[in-house]
């Protein structure tokens, strides 16, 4: 495996350039993501998730590490238990820019599960 690493990156005519060098990246990468299991209350693995509350079965509360810019961003998730299950936006709370409450069901009841994974786009 190759590692490329760089102080400063330079145009084509010499100028440099500004963070993203690539124009939009940010707006096409994951701004957090984790890997949850709820029934042991553990972050498995995350990118910019300070910490998970469990807020009661099949309820919890993603905490930023870094705040988004608005709360108008986009969730989207799957849980493990080979069953029908879905990840949704909820918990009766609106998305603020420091947290995201999301649910977990089995069909219509809400479940905990032991992978929950959810990643997030947006601003």
């Amino acid at each position: 495996m190759s590692t490329i690493k760089v102080g400063t990156l330079l145009a084509a005519d010499g100028t440099t350039t500004t963070q993203p060098s690539i124009p939009a990246l940010d707006k096409r990468m994951a701004k957090a993501w984790v890997d949850y299991d709820q029934n042991a209350n553990s972050v498995e693995a995350s990118y910019n998730i300070s910490s998970v509350t469990d807020v009661s079965t099949g309820i919890f509360r993603l905490n930023f590490a870094t705040n988004m810019s608005s709360n108008r961003y986009v969730c989207a998730g799957m849980a493990d238990d080979n069953r029908d299950l879905s990840i949704e936006r909820g918990g009766g709370t609106l998305p603020t820019v420091s947290d995201v409450t999301i649910e977990c069901r089995y069909t219509t009841t809400l479940d905990d599960q032991p992978q929950n994974t959810v990643v997030i786009f947006g601003s």
